[in-house]
């Protein structure tokens, strides 16, 4: 049996984050992470897999992904097989606004003026951060946006 605390995570780009599952087998289990798609994680300079076994029969699996890029983003599914059969369970990773960066993704309503002077960027305003501008084209759906190294005071709270 495997159960998962989070099984949605949300992180921001260019961070490390950790998935986990828990998991109950007996006689022991062979364990794995895929990544959406069916590609297997390994140990490498971006995943570390780790097992902990906690109890005879129960063991924790961790997949700690380093420096996080919009393409990590997705479903990772712990995997556990032994002679009795077969289970696992899928953590969704998802990107969160991130304060200073250069890729965020922003999975609520935003506002985008025009871009502001002697600047290649738009602005961006949020409800999240209580700027409200109604004479901005105003859009409703998820937006990729690239952002400047250094946000505006305002949104860098």
């Amino acid at each position: 049996m495997i159960w998962i605390p989070n099984q949605l995570v949300g992180a921001p780009v260019a961070t490390d984050v950790l998935l986990q599952c828990n998991l109950e087998s007996h006689p022991r289990s062979v364990t794995y992470w895929i990544k959406e798609g069916g590609i297997m994680v390994l140990t490498n300079t971006k995943y570390k897999t780790e097992v902990h076994p906690t109890v005879l029969y129960k063991v924790q699996l961790k997949l700690y992904i380093h420096n996080l890029e919009p393409e990590d983003y997705g479903s990772y599914t712990c995997v556990a097989k032994n002679s009795l059969g077969e289970t696992e369970g899928t953590i969704r990773l998802y990107g969160k606004i991130r304060k200073k960066g250069s890729l965020s993704v922003i999975p609520h309503q935003v506002w985008v003026s025009s871009l502001a002077p002697n600047s290649q960027f738009p602005k961006v305003q949020s409800p999240q951060f209580g700027i409200r501008r109604t004479s901005w084209t105003h859009y409703r759906f998820p937006l990729l946006l690239k952002m400047p190294h250094h946000l505006p005071d305002q949104l860098s709270r």
